[in-house]
């Protein structure tokens, strides 16, 4: 599945609901907020809820992935620093992710809205859940 030119941006698993149920999730990385965006691509039920490439390297994933949440206090440890909002607020990430390329749309409360910008691997510091596939 991986081409060996590049290393794999993204990183899917296997995650299971203890009920003999199961997903699988693909975890990217994202820059503009400096976290993990998590998005399902199969399941046992049938149910998928984005289409995806099937590439590790140059992904592209269909509908949009939006990222919604609020914006902690800068004290808290949780605070996203690219984002503009205020603490309360909503912070919003939404994206296409094409040809390992994020295309953050211009609804976006961080600082890369508008912009494209390479897909990278998530870092190795991360801990990704669920089962190697």
């Amino acid at each position: 599945m991986t081409e060996p030119s590049r290393e794999a941006t993204v990183i899917v698993r296997r995650l299971t609901d203890g009920h003999g149920g199961w997903e699988h999730r693909a975890f990217l990385w994202c820059p503009a907020c400096e976290d993990v965006h998590q998005i399902g691509v199969a399941s046992s039920d049938g149910r998928l809820n984005w289409n995806w490439n099937g590439s590790l390297t140059s992904p592209t994933f269909s509908p949009s992935i939006k990222v919604e949440g609020v914006q902690w206090d800068a004290a808290s440890g949780f605070h996203k620093r690219s984002h503009s909002s205020r603490p309360g607020e909503a912070t919003i990430c939404h994206s296409h992710v094409e040809d390992g390329q994020w295309k953050f749309l211009s609804d976006c409360t961080h600082s890369l809205a508008g912009q494209s910008v390479p897909l990278v691997p998530v870092p190795s510091r991360i801990d990704i859940p669920g089962d190697e596939l």
